[in-house]
């Protein structure tokens, strides 16, 4: 599981030395251009993600783009460009970024089970149940959750849940568990410096 926060503050140091380097060369704000601070991994290989850095009313801002891939670096470059997230919160870009990846991930992996109720009547195999349970990574969260997502994937192996739906909770549910994990850390560490 990628550590969003962790992942959010090296982008941000990035792009603070990105803003830092642009003022020692005394760039006009306006003139600043972007930097590419990330590469990313792409469904295809014609394409290509990353994640830039740019100054807009002296605020950084972040942005997650796909682009078909190019070999030199022309005006051509922007045509078929997607932004995918924007905002000057590298945590917000992160999360679009994880969000994408997981999705993507997860339905890939799903496709073989998308015929399962068709193919397997009655009730849905405890090694099936298990073997999306463990793409869904279901380890990370807590019990209760586990149990709501077990319940999940059962629905959806018996035809009753969409994929996208499974996708999209449980995506959602470790997002919550990495936002209440940094929200303890935060706690332990205010808790530690008090007297």
């Amino acid at each position: 599981m990628v550590d969003i926060h962790r992942e959010a503050r090296q982008l941000e140091n990035a792009g603070r030395e990105f803003y830092r380097a642009q003022l020692l060369q005394n760039s006009p704000i306006g003139a600043l251009p972007t930097r590419v601070v990330s590469t990313l991994p792409a469904p295809t290989s014609e394409r290509e993600r990353r994640i830039e850095v740019s100054v807009i009313a002296d605020t950084l801002i972040y942005r997650f783009v796909e682009s078909p891939k190019v070999v030199n670096e022309g005006p051509e470059r922007s045509s078929g460009t997607e932004l995918l997230a924007v905002s000057p919160r590298a945590d917000d870009v992160v999360t679009s970024v994880f969000e994408l990846q997981e999705e993507e991930r997860i339905v890939g992996e799903l496709v073989k089970y998308s015929e399962y109720s068709l193919e397997n009547p009655g009730e849905p195999k405890a090694e099936d149940i298990s073997a999306i349970e463990s793409v869904l990574n279901v380890k990370d969260l807590s019990v209760s959750a586990r149990m709501r997502t077990r319940m999940e994937v059962t629905e959806f192996l018996e035809g009753k849940l969409e994929a996208g739906d499974l996708v999209s909770r449980n995506i959602d549910r470790h997002l919550h568990r990495e936002s209440l994990t940094q929200a303890e850390n935060h706690e332990l560490r205010i808790s530690v410096g008090e007297p």
